[in-house]
């Protein structure tokens, strides 16, 4: 395991253009202080063999190895934990902070104020209607990070 000098387990990424989730990956990393090498399957012919061996075969990204550990599709978080720990061996995967009823009470607010708007539109209340659609949508972006 290669060992950086801020005490930091070397991270790199096998990814490719127009990757959604290399792009969430990326920008996670990036937000989580983790530097990384980024390697182009579609460009480096290396990357494209490492990330067929380390996933029976098939070219999947984003791959990424953290020491000597590689793992598939990775988190932001589980990356972060596992370079900044300075250790990449034994760390399981971290789960969800809350629960999946949690996520889902996230959306009552915005289906009630949904709900308010069709109220609002079908007695003809306009102002009613229209206010009640820019605070679901307010609820609903505040609510995002529950549904993650």
């Amino acid at each position: 395991m290669t060992q950086r000098t801020d005490g930091a387990t070397d991270v790199e990424v096998l990814w490719r253009p127009g990757c959604g989730y290399c792009a969430r990956l990326r920008r996670d990393l990036a937000r989580r202080g983790v530097h990384a090498n980024w390697r182009n399957i579609w460009e480096d012919n290396d990357a494209r063999a490492l990330s067929a061996r380390n996933n029976n075969g098939n070219e999947v990204v984003p791959t990424v190895r953290v020491g000597n550990t590689w793992l598939t599709n990775p988190s932001g978080a589980h990356v972060a934990t596992l370079a900044l720990s300075g250790d990449a061996t034994g760390i399981p995967a971290p789960t969800r902070s809350h629960s999946r009823l949690t996520a889902l009470s996230s959306w009552l607010p915005v289906l009630g104020l949904v709900a308010i708007s069709e109220v609002g539109r079908s007695t003809g209340l306009p102002l009613l209607s229209l206010g009640a659609d820019a605070l679901a949508v307010a609820a609903w972006w505040a609510t995002r990070p529950l549904r993650r």
